[in-house]
């Protein structure tokens, strides 16, 4: 392992060579005079210890909090050249004629406090502020006249000699003369450097630290070292050449060490200590302008510059290079690998071949589509000497001398090269796959009995392939060859799903000289078993996550360093994890992606490694370069969320705070209680791609949803202390420094403390007057009700005295009643003459009831009836009277003993009584009723009107249905009822009976006692003598009834045969 890493080591220091004065393409972002409103000219830029940006224009101050651009402009609304952070953390700014600061008022915005003024009349014409030296106690300012002093709250001139280059190096300060050259400006007074007048006549604009002397920039004449006893131009020739070319203007150090050297023809150029040109950033890069006046190196490692036209912004840290349509790549990138020294691009247009390109400022990458092939390319491999391209229109081979050939016609996706002969090329196509033997011949044999679509191949051993396709899962294929490299005995066996194989679309890949499988659960491994066969587990040795079903696994390469890249989208969350590595420390594999998260969002189908470390990325987005040396993005920097604006209503600012912040509350008025929140944050790697996420306390139960929305308004908060909080995290997911603002809603006035005092007193007034009030309404209406009292009371004495005579005679009336209804019922004598043996149970509900029986000897026929009249008391008794006429009508005079004609002439007359004929206009007047005749064989004829017959023999129980109808109510004038007979023998018991018993409430639970449990009791009484049977179920009713009040009449009569 450390033998590989040090191969790698030197080769990456071989290439870097290689990679002289290479044109970058790193991710640079514009910002035009439209952007941020103001002049297009611009010349200085520093950073506050909140991350905001301050920029020189030529109308002002520029500010940017990485959402809103603000233009502050001087008094004069000069042009400011020069900015400064001072030891008190303020900007300071160097105009024409004009120096200040900038200062903040009570609302926190930015305003330009001048101090021009403070400076002798005779000096303030000073012209342009070219450079601003800090230091602890005072600042120095370099104009076009003289060096000025600010100490002690006083500008002053120190010195005739301006000029635009005045530097502080290691604690000393350099400038220079027109007669001196390089000098040096020492205890406030211009000193000569030894050897400094080599310089004189050259236009030095800057000079910066490099080694144990200086590095001095000037415009026409290159770049030179200087120490006190060494001076050298810097560079060969080539290097001196772009340097005098490009005019080189202003320097600044860097943290790695280089040096970025502004120009006015050429962008930026970054060169190490010793001169050597490493990158160079310009119109070839997206850099908007060539003229480039001053760069600047922010806290997160972006460059920014100030351009003759124009801001740009270069995420200089950042390890990527992106290559699309700005430089002519059309198409989706399918794969990558390098051949004959060169570059070449598989993509979905075509083939692109990569040269490197000489110009004047530097080398720069062309990208040249090879015109023979028109058709999408699906897949690289280089053998014995060729290129082999595998497209839509078949595969194509470009030798070294840049010959195309085409070889067939087949639609190809994926070339795999066998391990075990050098000559064989398996070539996975639409619906086959090809053996093919490459050297100076082309040879080729399908197996065309394969109808699968091959995506991946992959030689797991010798003579045995495995296959990835599209949708048939996983392949595996055994052969052997012949002479020719003819395959034979070809055997194939399919693995997905069924087989244990996660996923019918599956790819094959191999990391650590093992093959893996990607499916839809994600890697997974095989094993074979010991009856030859293969199962199949999940891989998590690369991490969990790729092994759990969360990922799509689209592409997988190992790369020199040992780590496995993988573009593995999660599935279930877009929060930007799917393309990174994985490099394994102390045995924990680490998936390392944040970095990746600042490349487009677009699929990832080819990686190429190179042996270097870095590593070169294909797909829907365009090639992208992967510098492993140079990922040195500070991820972690520091950022803060600032909250730039509190407005009230629609324009009422109240607070603008990029600039301080604020500790105490503020107090809002009730009638402006809805606020709107601007914020932003001071990250500026992809700052579009800033998110947010805000709470309001007192308000909100829970953070929000993270949002790229820098606004929130709330509308119609209630009185009360708020605290609007917000954070942000940076397309990296690295969260920023938490900004927060506090107020208070106040009260309306009718809800402050004073209105509740004044509520108060009146509510106690108000209580006086309606106690006063009412107890005087009270003795007025308690006269008047005295006097209504004393006459109601005599009325009602007196229809008291009425109602007792009337219930009285009601009673009277009653009880006659019941004296003519006992008159009517048969007497006990008379029963017991027909019926031997037999008990009545009968309990009226009220004085009177509705429950009757009648009983006859007619025609040798015992005939016996138990009737239930619609409802109980007077009503039923009025009922019962009826049915006891009709029956003496019925069987005593027209001697009628079938039952069924009985019930049929009763119905009759009990409707012609109550005048029902119209069905349609009945009532449900009437009677149910059971009828019984016995002759002298004991032959028992029984009918029934809703009311059933039950006879109890042997403990057994028989029981004859009723009709489900009814005597009168609405029953049919026309209705026959039915007869049933049966023979009577010894012992039987006959009992029939109305609902009352059944359906009396009562017992533990306070239920119906049912006629279940009523039959149950006349089986248990059956064999007792009959007076004893009548007591038992007596006793049985009263028990059950117990408090509950009687709720209809209770009859139940039984006959025991002899």
């Amino acid at each position: 392992m450390f033998n590989r890493a040090f191969f790698v080591f030197l080769t990456f220091l071989c290439c870097s060579i290689g990679l002289f004065g290479q044109f970058s393409k790193p991710f640079v972002s514009n910002y035009t005079a439209k952007d941020y409103n103001a002049f297009f000219q611009n010349w200085d830029a520093v950073q506050d210890k909140h991350g905001i940006m301050y920029f020189a224009n030529n109308y002002g101050v520029l500010t940017f909090n990485g959402n809103k651009w603000d233009v502050i402009s001087s008094p004069n609304e000069s042009i400011i050249r020069s900015l400064a952070i001072a030891s008190n953390g303020k900007v300071v700014a160097g105009g024409y004629d004009q120096i200040g600061f900038l200062e903040t008022d009570e609302k926190g915005s930015l305003n330009f406090s001048s101090i021009s003024d403070s400076i002798d009349e005779s000096f303030n014409d000073f012209g342009s502020v070219w450079n601003i030296v800090v230091e602890k106690d005072r600042t120095y300012f370099s104009t076009d006249k003289y060096i000025l002093k600010y100490q002690d709250n006083k500008l002053s001139k120190l010195v005739d000699k301006g000029g635009q280059l005045f530097a502080k190096i290691k604690n000393r300060i350099y400038t220079t003369t027109t007669t001196d050259g390089l000098v040096e400006f020492k205890n406030e007074k211009i000193e000569p450097l030894p050897d400094g007048d080599f310089f004189t006549g050259m236009k030095i604009y800057s000079v910066v630290a490099n080694r144990k002397g200086l590095m001095v920039v000037t415009r026409n004449s290159g770049l030179y070292y200087y120490s006190a006893d060494t001076i050298y131009e810097i560079g060969d020739k080539k290097t001196k050449e772009i340097f005098k070319s490009s005019e080189l203007y202003s320097a600044i150090e860097l943290p790695d060490g280089n040096v970025c050297l502004s120009t006015l023809k050429n962008g930026i150029i970054i060169i190490n200590q010793i001169g050597e040109i490493v990158e160079i950033f310009n119109s070839e890069s997206g850099v908007q302008n060539q003229t480039c006046w001053s760069a600047y190196h922010d806290k997160q490692g972006n460059i920014w510059l100030m351009l003759d036209k124009g801001i740009t912004k270069i995420e200089y840290n950042c390890p990527f290079s992106l290559y699309n349509q700005n430089v002519g790549i059309d198409g989706t990138i399918m794969s990558i690998t390098r051949f004959n020294n060169k570059l070449y691009l598989a993509t979905s247009v075509g083939l692109y071949e990569v040269n490197k390109q000489e110009t004047q400022y530097g080398d720069k990458l062309v990208f040249n589509l090879k015109t023979k092939i028109k058709s999408q390319c699906w897949d690289l491999l280089e053998v014995n000497n060729h290129l082999l391209i595998a497209t839509s229109s078949g595969i194509y081979s470009l030798n070294k001398q840049g010959v195309i050939t085409r070889q067939n016609n087949d639609i190809t996706y994926t070339l795999e090269k066998s391990n075990y002969y050098s000559n064989l090329v398996f070539a996975g196509k639409e619906s086959e796959v090809s053996f093919i033997l490459f050297s100076n011949l082309w040879k080729e044999y399908s197996l065309d009995t394969l109808k699968y679509q091959v995506r991946s191949l992959y030689e797991e051993s010798e003579n045995n392939l495995w296959l990835g396709t599209y949708v048939d899962g996983a392949i595996n294929l055994t052969y052997e060859l012949t002479a020719d490299f003819s395959p034979k005995n070809v055997k194939h066996k399919s693995y997905s799903v069924d087989e244990g194989l996660f996923g019918y679309e599956v790819d094959v890949f191999s990391y650590q000289n093992e093959m893996v499988f990607s499916t839809d659960k994600g890697l997974m491994k095989k094993k074979e078993e010991t009856n030859g066969e293969f199962s199949f587990y999940l891989d998590t040795i690369l991490g969990n996550s790729f092994a759990n079903g969360t990922r799509i696994i689209y592409r997988l390469q190992e790369d020199y360093l040992d780590n496995v890249w993988m573009y593995a989208p999660v599935t279930i969350d877009n929060n930007n994890e799917g393309l990174g590595y994985v490099k394994t420390h102390n045995n924990t594999p680490i998936w390392n992606y944040e970095q990746f998260n600042r490349l487009p969002q677009g699929i990832i189908y080819a990686m190429y490694p190179e042996i270097n470390g870095d590593i070169w990325l294909g797909g829907v987005e365009g090639l992208m370069k992967y510098n492993y040396i140079k990922n040195t993005v500070k991820y972690n920097s520091i950022f803060y969320s600032l909250i730039n604006k509190v407005s009230l209503g629609k324009d009422s600012i109240i607070h603008k705070g990029d600039y301080f912040i604020r500790k105490n509350s503020v107090k809002i008025g009730y009638d402006y209680n809805s606020l709107q929140f601007e914020f932003s944050c001071t990250n500026f790697l992809d700052e579009k791609r800033n998110k947010y996420q805000y709470k309001l306390e007192g308000f909100d139960e829970e953070w929000s949803d993270w949002t790229n929305d820098t606004k929130k308004q709330y509308t119609n908060l209630y009185e009360g202390n708020y605290k609007f909080r917000v954070r942000s995290k940076n397309t990296y997911n690295n969260k920023g420094i938490e900004a927060t603002y506090k107020f208070i809603v106040l009260p309306p006035w009718y809800r402050t403390w004073y209105a509740y005092v004044i509520y108060g007193v009146l509510l106690i007034v108000l209580i006086y007057i309606i106690v006063r009030v009412s107890v005087y309404r009270l003795k007025v209406a308690n006269e008047k009700l005295e006097g209504v009292i004393a006459i109601r009371t005599k009325e009602i004495r007196e229809k008291n005295t009425q109602l007792g005579e009337a219930l009285t005679d009601i009673k009277d009336s009653i009880n006659y009643a019941k004296r003519l209804q006992e008159a009517i019922l048969p007497k006990q004598e008379e029963v017991k003459n027909i019926f031997p043996q037999n008990f009545i149970y009968y309990l009226p509900r009220d004085i009177v009831s509705g429950d009757f029986y009648w009983t006859t000897i007619q025609n040798n026929k015992r005939i016996f009836v138990v009737a239930d009249c619609t409802g109980h008391g007077v009503p039923g008794a009025f009922v019962s009277m009826l049915g006891n006429d009709l029956l003496n009508h019925i069987i005593s005079e027209n001697q009628i003993t079938d039952t069924s004609n009985i019930l049929t002439k009763l119905n009759k007359g009990v409707l012609n009584a109550f005048n029902n004929d119209d069905i349609s206009y009945s009532t449900n007047d009437g009677m149910d009723i059971a009828v019984i005749s016995i002759d002298e064989n004991n032959v028992l004829q029984y009918s029934g009107a809703n009311r059933p017959l039950t006879i109890v023999r042997d403990k057994e129980v028989i029981e004859f249905k009723p009709d489900k109808k009814s005597i009168g109510g609405r029953t049919e004038l026309d209705f026959v009822f039915k007869p049933n007979t049966i023979q009577l023998l010894k012992n039987d018991n006959i009992y029939m009976y109305s609902d009352g018993f059944a359906d009396q409430f009562g017992g533990e639970k306070g239920k119906k006692y049912l006629t279940k449990r009523l039959k149950q009791l006349l089986v248990e009484v059956s064999d007792m003598a009959i007076a004893t049977q009548k007591n038992k179920i007596e006793k049985e009713f009263l028990t059950w009834k117990g408090s509950i009040n009687q709720l209809d009449d209770v009859l139940l009569t039984g006959i025991k045969i002899d």
